[in-house]
């Protein structure tokens, strides 16, 4: 008999059975903190290796659809969280690390690289220009700047085109 395989964006078995157990327990009952060892207990296999990626499913999925934030407690667990000021300020950071580190790595090495075709070094230097846009974006001056004009938006998210045109005062 054939077996029948599952559309694309079909959860697996383990994945629902993580997102039933995280809803049960943090979203229906309070919990504030899931331990790996009890994550890897619903599903019977580690999530720290080959149960990483369907931990990351049922994260996603319980954040979507019960309008949770949720983290992870290096080496512990999964937290809920209301740190959504944080969580972005980390993100900002992570992003303007590696835009820095990568041009960096990039341009020590293509600027002497005499090899590269004229299209190659058109390309290299667009991307070295928007990662450098990324970089500016992302300073902690940049956020000071921007803070000013939300709190005269009635705090309110700008819309992309006018946080551009607060750059170009």
């Amino acid at each position: 008999m054939e077996a029948t395989k599952r559309a694309i964006n079909e959860l697996s078995t383990d994945a629902r059975v993580l997102i039933n157990f995280i809803t049960a327990e943090m979203v229906n009952g309070g919990k504030e903190f899931l331990s790996y060892v009890d994550l890897s207990t619903a599903i019977g296999r580690d999530v720290r290796k080959d149960g990483y990626g369907t931990l990351n499913t049922a994260k996603k999925y319980v954040e979507k659809e019960h309008s949770i934030l949720i983290e992870t407690v290096t080496k512990e667990g999964i937290k809920r969280s209301a740190d959504y000021s944080g969580t972005l300020d980390r993100t900002r950071k992570h992003i303007k690390k590696a835009a820095k580190r990568s041009l960096r790595r990039v341009l020590a090495s293509s600027i002497k690289d005499t090899a590269m075709s004229n299209t190659d070094r058109i390309n290299v230097n667009t991307q070295a220009s928007l990662l450098g846009a990324v970089m500016m974006f992302t300073d902690n001056k940049s956020v000071k700047k921007l803070e000013g004009s939300v709190l005269a938006n009635q705090s309110k998210e700008l819309p992309t085109a006018d946080t551009i045109k607060e750059f170009m005062k």
